[in-house]
């Protein structure tokens, strides 16, 4: 196949290959306006239009020297007129290129501020974002992301020319051009130069100048992978949304929180820590209530060969409160076992306590206990002699877990 697709969007050309696979149109054209997915950026959107039919464009791929449009379109075809009519969607394919160009420059903006280690290690270039992986051996800071999307933009606003340079390959590597790792060129290349900025052997379409890409903002900054970094970015008009929606969002929180928006981080930081600190009174005011029950738990506990086992249950109860009352409980009651369970709807966490007395009278220990109990129900855990916690899965069998540590207790007179 033939591309014509870095001139002009649309081309009158001929069938040469036609199939259909899984509900869908497999198209070879002798000669065509629509780029193959390549380099990150993806296959242009569109429609070929026959004599007697039409066909959308939802894909398109490269298979050796052939390029493959996969199509939406009637399960019938009268070919009998090869001739067609090939439209690239300039919808899509715009926006593609304005991201294309915008991520050269970002490519060269992160290695003019992060330094020159950084390299491309993959890339997705689409109509609606963006998306450049790179080697860099931590997270990038607010200031670094800051200076590297105003340098981009400051390219952009400079409106400079995007030169398409076609050289040999050794000559373009001389003339400082970056090659993408792992890929492989022909003797043949294709350089993307943007004013002595960003020079890149590539092989993707492009804006004729940097001012057509319109407003740049970085929306996103994470990491993939040990030593590789992510940016995610948005252009011209989905820039511009991001922008207005981003902005409404500080208007609405300034109307909620009576303040205008440079005061907006220290009003939220204080209700932070008011939040905290009414929290903090919640699980003071918590831990007095639970531990007030001690006396009313060993009423109410059950006597085997003269040990009390004291079970009780809750809910959202932090396991460190767990653990005050199974000191309490020592503290208070002599000969005594207890076991207290925090549910939630698909888990439980347990705390034993046992007495000193138990320890070295009986040889009783709530590590082995706990750990026990809890394999009942399909968890773990363990502990010291005096504490311990396990955390278990199947809530529904805390009953079993019961009758284990009565049965575990009958055995020590």
């Amino acid at each position: 196949s033939i591309f014509l697709g870095y001139e002009r969007l649309e081309a009158e050309t001929r069938i040469h290959k036609l199939a259909r696979r899984d509900g869908r149109w497999y198209v070879v054209l002798v000669e065509t306006p629509f780029y193959a997915e390549s380099g990150g950026q993806v296959g242009d959107h569109g429609l070929i239009r026959g004599k007697n039919f039409e066909l959308r464009v939802v894909d398109v791929q490269k298979e050796g020297d052939e390029i493959v449009h996969i199509c939406e379109g009637p399960e019938n075809l009268d070919i009998s007129t090869p001739e067609v009519f090939a439209q690239v969607d300039p919808q899509w394919r715009e926006p593609t290129m304005r991201n294309h160009t915008a991520t050269h420059l970002l490519h060269a903006a992160l290695r003019r501020v992060l330094g020159e280690h950084v390299r491309q290690a993959g890339s997705l270039v689409a109509p609606d974002r963006l998306r450049f992986d790179f080697t860099h051996f931590k997270k990038i800071d607010r200031q670094e992301l800051e200076e590297i999307e105003w340098l981009v933009n400051e390219k952009i606003q400079q409106d400079l020319p995007v030169e398409v340079i076609h050289t040999d390959y050794q000559k373009a590597v001389q003339m400082g051009a970056m090659a993408l790792f792992g890929e492989k060129y022909g003797d043949r290349v294709r350089v993307i130069s943007i004013d002595g900025f960003s020079k890149e052997l590539c092989g993707g379409t492009h804006v004729r100048h940097t001012g057509q890409i319109g407003p740049f903002v970085i929306v996103q900054e994470t990491s993939v992978a040990s030593g590789i970094r992510r940016v995610e970015a948005l252009t011209g008009p989905r820039a511009v949304q991001f922008i207005q929606q981003s902005r409404d969002v500080v208007q609405d929180l300034d109307q909620l929180l009576n303040c205008s928006w440079e005061q907006l981080p220290a009003k939220v930081n204080s209700l932070v820590e008011q939040l905290r600190q009414t929290e903090r009174a919640l699980q003071r005011l918590k831990a007095r209530q639970l531990l007030e029950q001690v006396d009313e738990l060993l009423k109410q506990g059950k006597k085997i060969n003269g040990i009390t086992l004291v079970m009780a249950e809750f809910e959202d109860v932090e396991i460190d409160l767990l653990k005050q009352l199974g000191d309490r409980l020592r503290q208070q009651a002599q000969s005594t076992v207890g076991l207290f369970v925090n549910r939630w709807p698909d888990r439980a966490n347990l705390v034993c306590a046992v007495t000193d007395d138990l320890i070295e009278q009986k040889g009783l220990k709530a590590g082995q206990l706990v750990k026990e109990a809890a394999r009942v129900a399909g968890g773990g855990g363990g502990g010291r002699p005096h504490l311990a916690t396990a955390g278990i899965k199947q809530v529904d069998k805390i009953p079993q877990i019961r009758k284990y540590l009565e049965e575990t207790l009958q055995k020590f007179a």
